[in-house]
């Protein structure tokens, strides 16, 4: 997370010396396009991890799921049919 922060604040940065006329308009691109791509495959990344993240939370439901059903009928020979 404070990669994207590091690499968003880059990018204002860049945009700020370009204004201040500290870096030329052919560095300004060339420089942005390397932290957007940087910035791209961080956000990649993160979403990678976010969609574990949620796979992982649905896996463990399911094995709570199990373990309770199995509780509720690990006796089901025992039971007593009632008429």
């Amino acid at each position: 997370m404070d990669e994207r922060r590091d690499l968003e604040a880059a990018l204002t940065k860049i945009e700020t010396d370009r204004i201040m006329k500290r870096i030329s308009a052919k560095q300004t691109d060339d420089i942005r396009k390397n932290i957007q791509s940087e910035l791209d495959a961080c956000i990649l990344q993160l979403d990678d991890v976010a969609s574990k993240l949620n796979e992982s939370t649905q896996q463990q439901k399911w094995v709570v799921w199990i373990r309770q059903f199995e509780k509720t009928y690990a006796n089901v020979d025992n039971f007593t049919e009632e008429h």
